[in-house]
């Protein structure tokens, strides 16, 4: 009876004894959504009566529906298909994929050209997938959640030596004032640093870092509100050892 990301949020409001609005960020893997698209990157003006959608990440098609969070490779494809013909991906050498038969690749583009079984998502949870995919630290998930956990680790590998690869989303804005949280060029560029050999340290801790980065911009559109952290993604610790420092000395009141 309660939209899924204003439950994380109130959650969390519960926890604090908090009924003011708050600016809240709901980042998880996938619950429906108002708009019947599986939402999981929403910021949201949110109080205990309601809710206001403000921002949210650029949808992507998950190839297969439920059996895409079974299988990463499918989140990974689905948002190269975005930007990629069938030869340029099978010449990007990404392992994952290229374990794939030609011909399984292109049975799901044709499924994510016809929209079967490709429902959109707005998840950065199913990004996070997409990513540890692309950067080959998960083939089969055990577990929901396991995707993040393995791209934390990743970054943490990284040498005190070694600068993280500096990555960001783009934010854009329709008509009606939403915001967009834009991954392609983000995307593109791990691609392209992958096959130039940059460290999958490096390039996880880049990522995770883009997330935080990423957060900080979308609150300060909205001044004043105290920060409402909800959803799985925030059980990141490299994220969050970022993230709340960062929040904290721009002056916001952060609610985990």
């Amino acid at each position: 009876e309660v939209q899924h990301h204003h439950a994380h949020l109130l959650g969390v409001m519960a926890e604090h004894n908090i009924t003011d609005p708050v600016l809240g960020v709901a980042f998880d893997g996938t619950g429906l959504g108002d708009n019947g698209t599986l939402w999981g990157g929403e910021l949201l003006l949110a109080d205990v009566k309601g809710f206001e959608r403000v921002a949210h990440l650029q949808p992507f098609k998950l190839v297969g529906g439920e059996a895409a969070i079974r299988e990463p490779v499918r989140q990974l494809l689905g948002l190269l298909f975005e930007s990629y013909d069938l030869e340029q991906i099978r010449a990007l050498d990404i392992p994952l994929v290229s374990k794939l038969p030609i011909e399984r690749i292109r049975n799901l583009h044709q499924l994510w050209q016809l929209g079967r079984n490709t429902p959109h998502t707005s998840s950065i949870g199913r990004l996070f997938d997409a990513v540890a995919a692309l950067l080959g630290v998960i083939d089969t998930p055990d577990y929901e959640g396991e995707a993040g956990l393995l791209l934390e680790a990743a970054a943490l590998q990284l040498p005190p030596d070694e600068a993280l690869f500096p990555l960001a989303f783009g934010l854009s804005q329709s008509a009606e004032g939403l915001l967009h949280i834009e991954w392609a060029e983000l995307i593109n560029t791990l691609v392209s640093e992958r096959r130039k050999g940059s460290s999958t340290a490096s390039l996880a801790a880049g990522f995770i870092r883009a997330i935080s980065n990423l957060v900080l911009a979308l609150t300060e559109r909205f001044p004043g509100y105290p920060v409402a952290l909800g959803g799985g993604v925030f059980q990141n610790r490299v994220l969050m050892d970022q993230l709340v420092p960062a929040l904290e000395a721009a002056g916001r009141q952060v609610l985990t």
